[in-house]
């Protein structure tokens, strides 16, 4: 289900955009695996805004997929339980 819902693409609807967002932001390690997040002051009061929006949306989507899975395994039991 997931590959097929747009919505649930969260990497091509939404990087380029927290990119953005977030770019001058990251600071890297060493080894260019682990990062924080820095910068000159807190995002700006539209950014904040634009990020919570997509935060949201993304968890929104999350809870939504899990619990369609959680029915799923449900009905799954039941039709194992009649065999």
């Amino acid at each position: 289900m997931e590959e097929e819902y747009g919505e649930q693409q969260f990497f091509v609807n939404y990087h380029r955009t927290v990119n953005r967002l977030l770019m001058g932001r990251l600071t890297f390690d060493a080894d260019g695996g682990n990062f924080a997040l820095a910068g000159p002051g807190p995002l700006p009061p539209a950014h904040q805004k634009e990020f919570s929006l997509i935060l949201r949306s993304i968890q929104q989507n999350r809870q939504f997929i899990l619990n369609y899975y959680g029915q799923l395994e449900t009905q799954i039991w039941e039709v194992m339980d009649m065999l």
